[in-house]
C-alpha cells in the first residue's frame, strides 16, 4: 500500500474524532429519555446533564384511588331491638320516600309504654300526696273544737285550698288567717323545690350527653397519639451532605410524621374544647344543686312553723276536753268517707268496720279515712310526720326519671315501623320475618348520577378545593369519566402513620352506568399554567427553608440562581422569576445513587419535593453547591 500523505492522514483523524463525539452524544440522548437534556463533558472529565429552559404548559394534579358510590346510599334500620313482624320489600324494588319497608311486633313495645305510664302516674300521685300531707297538718286544727268542724271535714275534698277554707270558718279568726298564710308559703316553697329538682335532672341529662362526647374524643385521641408515635419513631436517614450540620440542627421530620402530629394536635384541641363544655355543664348543675338545697331548707322551716302553729291553735281552741290531737281520726291526704259522722260508739256509714281506738271526748266517732298511709294522720287518732322537703325533691326526681323512660318507650313504639328515608332502589335486605332486628338493615341506593369517594393525605389537602375538575378511570369502563370535587371532609382517618381526609367527587351528566362499590382512580387538577417559563423538576434544588434554586450553565461555567416557582407538575414546574427561556440548567447528577431503603434522598441536602407530595417527589443527587463543576 502506498504511503498516505500527511494531509490525508490529518483529515481521517478529524473524521474519527467527529464520529466518536457523535456516538457519545447519541448514547447520552437515548439514555436520557425524552431528549430534554444533553451531556457535556468539561475539561476535567466531569459529565453533567443540561436542559434548555423553555416556554410551555404545566398542570399540577393530586392522584388518589377510591370507590364508585351511588348518588344516594342509605341503610335504614330499626332504632330498637325487637322481633320482625313483616318485611314489605325485596331486592330490586323501587321505593318512594316514606314507604313502609318493615314492621316489628309491637306486643312487648306496647307493654313497655303501659308500664312506663303506670310508673309515671304512681310517681305523680306520690308527689301530690306528700305535698298535701305537708299542708294538711295545719288545716285540721278545728277538728277537736266543735262537732260542726267534724262535719265539715267529712264533706271536703282532698284539695289543700278547700281544707284551708273549711277550717278558716271553724277556727278562731286570728289563728285561721295565720295558718292560711303559712300554707300558701308552704305551697310556694314546694313549687320552688320541684322546679329546682327539675333543673338538676335536666342538667344531669346534658352532662351525660357531654360525657359521651368526651369519651369518644378520648378514644380518638389515644388512637391518633399511637399513630403519631409510629410515624415519628424514625427519621429520614442522614446523608454525607448533611453530616456536618447534624450537631447543630434538629433531624429532619418526615411528611408522615408532620401529618400525624397535626392530626393529634387537632384531636387534642377538640378534646380540650369538649372537656371545657363538660365542665361548664357540671358547673351549671352545681348552681342548680345549691338552689335545690336552699329551697329544701326553706320548705323544711315553713313546714316546722306550720306544725307549731297548728299545735298552738289546736290547744287553745274551744270545745272538747282539751289536749286533743289535731286531725284526730282523719286520714290525709286521702278523702274521708262520705257517710258523715256517726253517733258515738257506732261506725260511720260505708266504713264497713269501726276504726281502731275510741273517739276523743266530745268529738263523736272518727270518720273512716280513705287516704294513703304514711302521710298526714290515720284513723287511729295518731299523728304521723309529714313528708320532708328532701322527700318532695326525691318524688320529683322519680317523676323526671319515669317521664324520660316513657318518652323512650313511646319513641321505640313509634319506630316499630321502618320507612324509607328517600326514594331509590332496594339494594339489599338484611331483615327477615320472625328474626331479631338487632344489627340488621335495608340498603337503599339512589338512581341519580354516581360519584367517587376518595381520600387525600393531610400534606395534599390544602391543594384540593371544591369545584376543581377530576378525571376518573373506573373499573369496567373503557372511557375516561369526568367529574368535580363537591365536598372535602373535616374528619380525618389514620392508618398506621398516614392521615387522610375524605373527598367526594360528583361525576358529570351523561356518565355511563357504573356499579356501586367498584374501584376507580381519580386525578384532581389542582392548578395549571400556559405559555410560561418551565424547567424540569430534576434541575430544581430546594432548601429546608422553602427556597428554590437551579444551576445555570453559561460559557462552560456554572452559577447557582435562586428561582420562584409557580405551578408544579409531575415532570416540569413553572418558574415565575429567576430564569428566561433559552438558558441552560444542570439536571440531576447521574453519578449520585438513586433513592433506596437506606438513602431516601441521595447525597446533598437540597432536593426538590413536589408540593404536597408526602414521602415522594424528590430528585436525588442535585443538592448542594454545584458552582464550578
Amino acid at each position: 500500500m502506498a504511503e498516505q500523505s500527511p494531509a490525508r492522514r490529518s483529515r481521517r483523524r478529524r473524521a474519527r474524532r467527529r464520529r466518536a463525539v457523535a456516538v457519545a452524544v447519541g448514547v447520552v440522548v437515548i439514555g436520557g429519555g425524552s431528549a430534554v437534556g444533553i451531556a457535556a463533558t468539561s475539561g476535567n472529565g466531569t459529565t453533567r446533564r443540561v436542559a434548555t429552559v423553555s416556554l410551555g404548559s404545566v398542570t399540577q394534579t393530586v392522584e388518589s384511588s377510591g370507590t364508585i358510590t351511588s348518588s344516594l346510599k342509605l341503610t335504614p334500620a330499626f332504632s330498637s331491638s325487637g322481633t320482625v313482624k313483616s318485611v314489605n320489600v325485596k331486592t330490586g324494588d323501587t321505593v318512594s320516600k316514606g314507604e313502609t319497608l318493615a314492621t316489628l311486633d309491637t306486643t312487648a313495645l306496647q307493654a313497655d309504654v303501659d308500664s312506663a305510664n303506670s310508673t309515671l302516674a304512681s310517681a305523680k300521685q306520690k308527689l301530690e300526696a306528700d305535698k298535701t300531707g305537708q299542708t294538711s297538718v295545719g288545716s285540721a286544727l278545728g277538728s277537736s273544737n266543735t262537732a260542726a268542724s267534724s262535719n265539715i271535714v267529712s264533706s271536703i275534698s282532698d284539695s289543700t285550698a278547700q281544707i284551708v277554707d273549711a277550717f278558716a270558718a271553724a277556727a278562731p279568726p286570728s289563728s285561721s288567717s295565720s295558718i292560711s298564710a303559712l300554707i300558701k308559703q308552704v305551697e310556694a316553697a314546694q313549687n320552688a323545690v320541684i322546679a329546682a329538682q327539675q333543673n338538676v335532672d335536666a342538667a344531669q341529662a346534658a352532662i351525660d350527653e357531654a360525657q359521651k362526647t368526651v369519651d369518644a374524643d378520648v378514644t380518638q385521641n389515644v388512637k391518633l397519639r399511637d399513630a403519631q408515635k409510629t410515624a415519628c419513631a424514625t427519621t429520614p436517614s442522614d446523608t454525607s451532605g448533611s453530616s456536618s450540620s447534624s450537631s447543630s440542627e434538629p433531624p429532619p421530620v418526615s411528611d408522615e410524621c408532620s401529618s400525624a402530629m397535626a392530626a393529634y394536635e387537632a384531636s387534642a384541641d377538640t378534646l380540650a374544647s369538649d372537656m371545657a363544655t363538660l365542665d361548664a355543664k357540671i358547673s351549671t348543675q352545681d348552681g342548680y344543686l345549691k338552689d335545690l338545697d336552699s329551697a329544701i331548707t326553706s320548705l323544711d322551716k315553713l313546714i316546722d312553723q306550720l306544725q307549731k302553729a297548728a299545735a298552738s291553735s289546736g290547744s287553745g281552741g274551744s270545745g272538747g276536753s282539751g289536749g286533743t290531737p289535731p286531725n284526730s281520726g282523719t286520714s290525709a291526704p286521702g278523702r274521708p268517707s262520705q257517710g258523715g259522722s256517726a253517733p258515738s260508739g257506732s261506725a260511720p256509714s260505708g266504713s264497713g268496720s269501726r276504726p281502731s281506738g275510741s273517739a276523743p271526748s266530745g268529738s263523736g266517732s272518727a270518720p273512716s279515712g280513705s287516704g294513703q298511709s304514711g302521710t298526714g294522720q290515720t284513723g287511729t287518732g295518731q299523728t304521723s310526720t309529714p313528708a320532708s322537703a328532701s322527700q318532695l325533691a326525691a318524688d320529683q326526681a322519680s317523676i323526671d326519671a319515669a317521664q324520660a323512660q316513657l318518652t323512650l318507650s313511646e319513641q321505640n313504639l313509634a319506630a316499630a315501623t321502618l320507612k324509607s328515608p328517600a326514594a331509590g332502589t332496594v339494594a339489599a335486605v338484611g331483615l327477615s320475618a320472625g328474626s331479631s332486628s338487632s344489627g340488621q338493615t335495608i340498603t337503599i341506593v339512589g338512581t341519580g348520577i354516581a360519584g367517587v369517594d376518595i381520600s387525600v393525605s393531610l400534606s395534599q389537602l390544602d391543594q384540593v378545593k371544591v369545584g376543581q375538575p377530576v378525571t376518573v378511570a373506573a373499573d369496567g369502563i373503557s372511557t375516561k369519566l369526568h367529574g368535580t370535587v363537591t365536598s372535602i371532609g373535616m374528619l380525618s382517618s389514620t392508618s398506621g402513620s398516614r392521615t387522610t381526609f375524605p373527598i367526594t367527587v360528583q361525576l358529570g351528566a351523561g356518565t355511563p352506568k357504573v356499579f356501586d362499590g367498584s374501584g376507580a382512580d381519580a386525578v384532581i387538577t389542582t392548578g395549571s399554567a400556559s405559555n410560561v417559563v418551565t424547567v424540569p423538576n430534576s434541575a430544581i434544588q430546594s432548601t429546608a427553608g422553602g427556597q428554590h434554586s437551579v444551576t445555570v450553565v453559561k460559557g462552560g461555567k456554572t452559577t447557582t440562581v435562586r428561582v420562584t416557582l409557580g405551578v408544579a407538575g409531575s415532570d416540569t414546574s413553572q418558574v415565575k422569576s429567576g430564569l428566561q427561556a433559552g438558558q441552560q440548567v444542570v439536571l440531576a447528577d447521574m453519578s449520585q445513587p438513586l433513592p433506596n431503603s437506606t438513602n431516601s434522598t441521595g447525597t446533598g441536602t437540597g432536593t426538590f419535593r413536589l408540593p404536597g407530595v408526602g414521602g415522594g417527589g424528590t430528585f436525588p443527587g442535585f443538592g448542594g453547591e454545584q458552582t464550578g463543576r
